[in-house]
């Protein structure tokens, strides 16, 4: 069974959350559900999504699995970045693309560059904020949503000075449990450093575990207390993986230590959330995922680890070390 974290609402939920972001790239509405549901059936109980996911169309994709739920599952959703309205009748036509895309898989570095985002509208301004969650609500079916971030912010953003006091009443209104950043770490910490108010009661940033992210512990901060972390499994998967395949001692010395085949990239990537649990037991972990075979022996895992507590977190602290050097690509 996954452990739980308590969100700042007070609400406690799964120490692992399922990141919406590809959810959208499978192109049968039937093959999202089932996802969805995978993700429920092993214990994941916690989904963030944003309003720029799927062009606008992945918060709608999660309403049908929290009416099967309801009450039972708590939900991120962000702002900030993509149109702050329903999505777009190009948006909606998005299922042809991704067949067509499925089947010629060459023509994707084009559409990235047609789609990417240079050309997603960044727009943190009061107004916008607002109008964000109402579509956001609308579109979940919720009342509510337990947190509310912005999305990737930057200091070079204009950040409208009133955002501050319009996130505030939002939470007073009861329309949002808890609000906060989202996206680079370095980013976030200026952001903080500048302007406080903005981090609410939530941050969550991209996890590397090869680069380790810098002491956020200081009483003086101004920092929240509780965290969150993605792509780690993204980010970090790739170069240990190859590290482990051209040094085969260390495989055979961390799979005797994890007591599972770190050969398989599902048990590596199993290994690394796990490691992550183990070292930071109070921050709400996101992992993704479109297959949901994959995800499921990721979570069946997680959910029985064969590992104990304090060699996964030796398997963390290793990767951390300067002696970890990896080889080169």
């Amino acid at each position: 069974m996954l452990p739980l974290v308590t969100l700042p609402n007070g609400r406690s939920t799964s120490v692992i959350g399922f990141g919406c972001a590809s959810l959208m790239r499978l192109p049968e509405a039937q093959d999202r559900q089932r996802l969805l549901d995978c993700a429920v059936n092993h214990g994941i109980r916690h989904f963030d999504v944003a309003r720029l996911y799927g062009l606008g169309l992945a918060e709608a994709e999660l309403a049908p699995l929290l009416r099967r739920y309801r009450g039972e599952l708590t939900l991120a959703t962000k702002f900030g970045l993509g149109d702050a309205g329903p999505p777009s009748t190009a948006a909606q036509r998005q299922g042809s693309l991704r067949q067509m895309l499925r089947l010629f898989p060459r023509l994707r570095p084009m559409v990235r560059r047609l789609y990417g985002r240079r050309m997603v509208l960044r727009n943190f301004s009061a107004a916008h904020c607002r109008k964000s969650l109402h579509t956001s609500l609308s579109l979940l079916g919720l009342e509510a949503v337990d947190l509310f971030l912005l999305h990737e912010p930057t200091p070079a953003d204009a950040i409208d000075p009133e955002l501050e006091a319009t996130l505030q009443d939002l939470q007073r209104q009861g329309l949002i449990g808890s609000y906060g950043l989202s996206g680079s770490l370095a980013h976030c910490q200026s952001l903080i450093q500048t302007r406080p108010g903005l981090a609410g009661g939530w941050l969550q940033w991209d996890d590397d575990v090869l680069q380790p992210a810098p002491e956020l512990d200081s009483p003086n901060s101004g920092v929240p207390v509780d965290r969150g972390r993605f792509g780690r499994i993204r980010l970090s998967l790739r170069p240990i993986q190859q590290a482990l395949t051209v040094v085969p001692q260390l495989r055979g010395h961390w799979s005797e230590r994890l007591n599972l085949c770190l050969a398989d990239g599902v048990a590596l990537g199993a290994a690394l959330l796990g490691a992550a649990q183990a070292s930071y037991p109070h921050h709400l972990l996101l992992v993704s995922s479109t297959d949901p075979d994959r995800l499921a022996r990721t979570l069946t895992l997680l959910n029985d680890p064969p590992w104990q507590p304090a060699e996964a977190i030796a398997f963390e602290a290793f990767w951390r070390t300067p002696t970890a050097h990896l080889p080169s690509p």
